[in-house]
């Protein structure tokens, strides 16, 4: 099952296999009423299925296991309405994919150098070296502010202060229960499910220079893309065994996987989470591979890469979905 946030009204949904969407509040409250018999659906239903993502994380196993019986529900009732009249199924051509950011208090921490593809090209050393390296530091990266979010088919603008606007492609988790000092053999428990974000960042020099240099280069509007689904972590098969690709106008950037990472969301997660209290909607990113305009700028001494207004980007996560964006003038 795929969870999604879509207009009209930014309403929780699941995508279904023949690319149905169901409106599930709406859907689970003519079920309580249909099947259940419920008197007061509504009500019910704004209990366990309701209409935000962020209720639905903090449901946790019980809402995803009522949102799957909706889905079939639908599935089997292809025309019935809501108890007002309400559509419960939709076409996907008929509505628009949001951002799926569960809670707009989320806190969004992006891990930096955790793919030695794209370290060891930054850097100018061999690959194995990279990984040595990454080995032996702590995690560290990086607050993209929720503000900062916009959807897998809105327009990215193009910051008038920079002349070097990268990319990056990474699988985000998403927390979907309250925890603090979380043990790394625990943090699973604590994962809801998973997404895709692209980072979109400033690499030239930005001012002042410290100690807001990362602050300022990774957050502006438009600066961080979610989406465009959330799979929930029991239908994920392997979030450590995920390809991802990125092109440019059709040309291809980035292409890796998360079997590259060298620390697992489990380490990331347990690491940020001491002495800080993780609550259900927060995201955690696990870096880049390579590909990105910054590695050929130091490498080759080449900035074509970077992005212009008039590009396009088109990211997937394997088993997620695809990000879409075209870079416009401020």
């Amino acid at each position: 099952m795929k969870l999604l946030l879509f207009n009209p009204g930014n309403r929780a949904g699941a995508l279904t296999e023949d690319s149905k969407i169901v409106d599930l509040h709406v859907g689970y409250a003519r079920y309580l009423n249909n099947v259940k018999g419920d008197t007061r659906p509504y009500e019910s239903a704004a209990a366990i299925l309701p209409p935000s993502l962020d209720g639905i994380i903090r449901g946790g196993e019980r809402s995803l296991k009522e949102a799957q019986e909706v889905v079939r529900f639908a599935l089997d009732n292809r025309q019935l309405k809501g108890l007002q009249g309400e559509q419960i199924l939709y076409d996907s051509s008929d509505v628009e994919v949001r951002a799926p950011l569960p809670s707009h208090s989320a806190k969004i921490i992006c891990l930096g150098g955790n793919f030695p593809s794209h370290t060891a090209r930054a850097r100018g050393i061999p690959i194995e070296e990279a990984r040595k390296v990454m080995s032996e530091t702590k995690p560290w990266g990086f607050i993209k502010l929720n503000q900062c979010v916009v959807g897998p088919t809105d327009s990215i603008v193009h910051p008038a202060r920079t002349k070097e606007l990268d990319y990056e492609i990474e699988v985000a988790a998403i927390i979907g229960r309250q925890g603090k000092d979380i043990p790394v053999d625990s943090v699973n428990e604590y994962i809801f499910g998973y997404t895709a974000l692209m980072d979109y960042s400033l690499r030239d020099p930005q001012e002042p220079q410290m100690p807001l240099t990362v602050a300022l280069g990774k957050n502006f509007d438009t600066s961080a893309v979610l989406g465009p689904y959330i799979v929930p972590r029991d239908d994920m098969a392997n979030p450590n065994n995920l390809r991802t690709t990125l092109k440019v106008n059709g040309e291809i950037r980035q292409d890796g996987n998360t079997n590259e990472m060298v620390k697992g969301f489990p380490e990331m997660i347990a690491w940020y989470s001491r002495d800080l209290t993780f609550y259900p909607g927060d995201i955690v990113t696990c870096g880049t591979c390579g590909g990105t305009a910054m590695e050929k700028r130091n490498a080759e001494k080449d900035s074509s890469w970077f992005l212009k207004p008039g590009d396009v980007i088109e990211a997937e996560v394997e088993g997620i979905g695809v990000i879409q964006n075209k870079i416009i003038s401020k």
